[in-house]
């Protein structure tokens, strides 16, 4: 079962899919070119080859009933590509460390999240890429643009630009902020590609779109902050609250155990995650009562929703039920009594 996220968050506004994404959705469907259709079925063998020959290798495990077609259409090819995925079931996709190409999930709808090296993050806007174990989890209801840039391609203009070692993988901050106003840009310019390649669909990519490839993968390197110095304070504040979690835990606590300001951390956090200490913690801890829900769901907990509550840091019933329902799109109560997804 998938552990989804909305795309909503507690205190934001809907997360705007790109105008990509819209323009290739559900609807849209209907007019594509069959040359652009790389994969349209029921079969989990048939999306999972598709998506390892086109996209990156991968592992495909479905992971809950199929309810309806899944679908895999081409919106750009090139030195950059890109892609709409439809599910039509629950599914985890594992990407291994070796991979050889850089994916950013630009925009979509549906529920979701990616696990990167146990860092979760929201579905989109979002970065994964070499030297990390990813799992992008999917929901039936799942539609998103996936942006595919070649790892040599990235690499060679990192050294150029700021001389990061060759063939030394970049590792981005996960998380894209939406409501920044460079990143939207950047959004944007994925948008004109696209609508470029549409244009352009019979010929193999001219000058305009090469130059778009280039500005884009530039605009990544610029706009996406690197994980550099802050990662191992990230690490060792994660160290530091993961068998903490039903206990009060501060943000001068996870400091002082790590060893930095309370600033540091924050900017740690901020740069590498893309997200607050206390909310990390929080989010870790929905995680946790999450699975212990589901645990419930199948026997395998005796503890109620108040007791699961507490045992991981939660002492208002009522905040945490809001809490969860804005994370996992239904009542505590309701993943205890029938599972997620039903």
């Amino acid at each position: 079962m998938i552990t989804s996220k909305p795309t909503q968050h507690p205190g934001r506004p809907l997360v705007a899919r790109s105008s990509a994404a819209r323009t290739h959705g559900a609807d849209s469907s209907r007019d594509a070119s069959s040359d652009d259709v790389l994969y349209r079925g029921l079969e989990s063998d048939g999306l999972r080859e598709a998506l390892r020959t086109r996209l990156v290798p991968l592992d495909l495990r479905v992971t809950g009933r199929t309810v309806a077609a899944s679908d895999i259409r081409v919106l750009h090819r090139g030195e950059l590509s890109a892609f709409s995925v439809r599910c039509g079931a629950d599914m985890e996709i594992h990407i291994a460390p070796d991979t050889p190409a850089y994916l950013v999930i630009v925009g979509g709808t549906g529920r979701g999240h990616i696990v990167s090296d146990q860092v979760t993050v929201p579905l989109f806007p979002a970065v994964t890429g070499p030297g990390r174990r990813v799992v992008i989890a999917l929901a039936a209801d799942a539609e998103v643009t996936v942006l595919r840039l070649r790892r040599t391609t990235v690499e060679a203009m990192a050294y150029q630009r700021f001389r990061h070692p060759r063939k030394t993988p970049l590792r981005f901050a996960e998380r894209m902020d939406p409501l920044d106003a460079q990143v939207r840009q950047w959004l944007g310019l994925v948008d004109r590609l696209c609508g470029v390649a549409r244009s352009q669909k019979t010929q193999r990519p001219l000058a305009a779109t090469a130059h778009l490839e280039r500005v884009l993968v530039n605009g990544l390197l610029e706009v996406q902050p690197l994980v550099r110095w802050h990662r191992p304070t990230v690490d060792d504040a994660q160290a530091f609250c993961e068998p903490r979690l039903g206990t009060e835990i501060t943000v001068r606590d996870i400091a002082e155990a790590v060893g930095v300001s309370v600033r540091t951390l924050q900017a740690a956090f901020r740069e590498g995650l893309g997200t607050t200490p206390t909310a990390h913690v929080r989010d870790l801890r929905l995680a946790r009562a999450h699975a212990s829900l589901l645990a419930a769901a199948a026997g395998r907990h005796d503890g109620g929703v108040r007791e699961i509550a507490r045992q991981w840091g939660f002492w208002h019933l009522g905040r945490f039920s809001a809490l969860y329902r804005s994370s996992y799109g239904q009542l505590p109560s309701h993943t205890m009594r029938f599972g997620t997804g039903s």
